[in-house]
């Protein structure tokens, strides 16, 4: 077990540019108490994952902190019973635990239609992460941010289902209406990269300001690996019962969506994952494989990097003037506390050019242009309040402006022009060779920040191409379909017009 000790400059980009806010999405349904039976489980699931009783370890954060243990007010798992509440089984998954060691949970539905049991909507949850043991420890304690406990554990996920919403409502204008959902509540704060078991962290009490060690696992990674091994026809409780799931190896179309962290899970995870679906299905032999993968990504692609000036911003005063400073420190954070699992192809690409620019791989939106070789479609809000909005409260500027200070209108600008060329991925990526199709692409100039859970968001929302409204789901259903309707629909500020709820 490594010790990491208290910092506070070496904060992820999502922590400081989207957390550090505190807007997170509205808040739903978290509770203000573990449900019924959820500290026997807590225990259980220790017991599950193989602790030694007679050593007295250092304590989980949740126990180290218990006195000030708060859910968060945004991003919550709402109660309901549209779909079930499915718990990992530690017996065969001992790695899928949330940061507080308490086993991860998921929720699923059977498809509705005879014709969608092949389909299936993989939906992971947002919820931005903590990339310090300070933040991370502010975050259970809901100090200071939005967040809170309930992205660090499974004690307050409900006990017996939640609701559907947005992608997962079941509404006839929802491309995925009839299909399988499963929806995976998010406990691991990691952006559901990590790999790391087990990790003592020295931080500062959120509370009492005094000395506070504690440890915590960062295995978001391994929650998505588990949940897809528990989906396949070997498993359980999902494949038994009247709602039986039908097997996920005799799947023909599967989608792993997400929003804002859940977004960062699908870029860091679809290309694992769709070569792990591909290699178990029953209808795939070699090179000969039908079934189709991609991503839905969504609220978690801003402005480039290195399009931005640090010297400007509030960074500069912690020594990250630069945006290479900024991005090095970020990647030793991410990978220090995390030890994630990234895309692999980055890693291994950077390695095979001698490329000195590996820190890269752990930055969001040059993963989504040059590495992400799995088919995707990509939304992005050019008004996003929380992305757009913490971007100009650090004081960036942007050097091909004449240094102009970032507003959200000249963020609007500069994530227009990026998504815009999102088609040309196919011959500008640095894997572009391995990419099959150009990403379906929406951009409305809207501020919803996450809104695959957002019913509004998700089908009223229109951006005008050609004098003709567009909608969400139209433009999903003409990339699926592939015959040549629209497949991009972005704003450009004063050319053509979005319409929002």
């Amino acid at each position: 077990m490594s010790l990491i000790p208290t910092s506070s400059a070496c904060m992820t980009l999502t922590a400081l540019l989207i957390l550090g806010a505190c807007d997170g999405e509205a808040g739903t349904d978290a509770g203000g108490l573990p449900p019924d039976g959820a500290i026997e489980r807590d225990a259980a699931s220790r017991e599950d994952a193989g602790e030694d009783a007679s050593v007295a370890p250092v304590a989980w954060i949740g126990e180290a902190l218990a006195s000030c243990t708060r859910p968060g007010e945004a991003g919550g798992t709402a109660r309901g019973m549209d779909l079930r509440r499915v718990d990992i089984d530690l017996d065969v998954f001992p790695e899928a635990r949330c940061a507080d060691g308490t086993g991860a949970v998921f929720y699923v539905r059977r498809a509705s239609a005879p014709g969608s049991a092949a389909r299936w909507l993989i939906q992971l949850q947002g919820g931005g992460a903590c990339s310090s043991p300070d933040s991370c420890a502010q975050r259970w304690c809901s100090e200071g941010t939005n967040f809170g406990a309930d992205k660090l554990s499974s004690q307050f996920a409900p006990e017996a289902g939640t609701r559907a919403e947005g992608v997962l409502a079941a509404r006839p204008d929802n491309p995925f209406q009839t299909w399988n959902h499963v929806f995976v509540h998010y406990c691991s704060s990691d952006l559901w990269t990590g790999r790391q078991a087990e990790v003592e962290l020295d931080a500062t009490h959120p509370i009492d300001a005094e000395p506070v060690r504690f440890r915590a696992a960062f295995q978001g990674a391994s929650i998505v690996d588990a949940v897809v091994a528990t989906l396949r026809g070997e498993a359980g409780s999902v494949m038994a019962g009247p709602d039986a799931l039908p097997d996920l190896d005799e799947a023909d179309e599967v989608v792993l969506a997400g929003a804002s962290a859940g977004g960062a899970g699908v870029i860091y995870n679809l290309d694992r994952v769709a070569a792990d679906l591909r290699e178990h299905n029953v209808a795939c032999d070699g090179a000969t494989c039908p079934l189709s993968v991609y991503g839905l990504i969504d609220s978690i692609y801003g402005v480039r990097l290195d399009r931005l000036d640090f010297s400007s911003s509030s960074l500069c005063a912690e020594g990250l003037c630069t945006w290479e400073a900024f991005s090095r420190a970020d990647d030793a954070a991410k990978r220090a506390i995390w030890a994630p699992s990234l895309d692999d192809s980055c890693d291994a690409w950077h390695a095979a050019e001698g490329s000195p620019d590996g820190f890269r791989c752990t930055d969001n939106a040059y993963v989504i242009e040059h590495h992400v070789t799995t088919p995707f479609i990509l939304r992005m809000g050019l008004t996003d309040s929380l992305i757009g909005g913490g971007m100009a409260e650090r004081g960036f500027s942007v050097p091909e402006r004449g240094g102009a200070a970032i507003d959200i209108g000249l963020f609007a600008e500069l994530v227009s022009e990026q998504l815009v060329a999102l088609p040309d991925l196919p011959r500008t990526a640095n894997e572009g060779a391995s990419m099959t199709r150009s990403p379906g692409v929406y951009g409305p100039a809207c501020p919803k920040h996450e809104t695959l859970s957002d019913g509004p968001n998700t089908y009223a929302v229109r951006v005008e191409v050609s004098g003709t409204p567009v909608s969400f789901a139209e433009l999903i259903q003409a990339w699926r379909a592939d015959a040549g309707g629209v497949t991009s629909a972005v704003t450009v500020p004063g050319v053509n017009p979005s319409t929002c709820p």
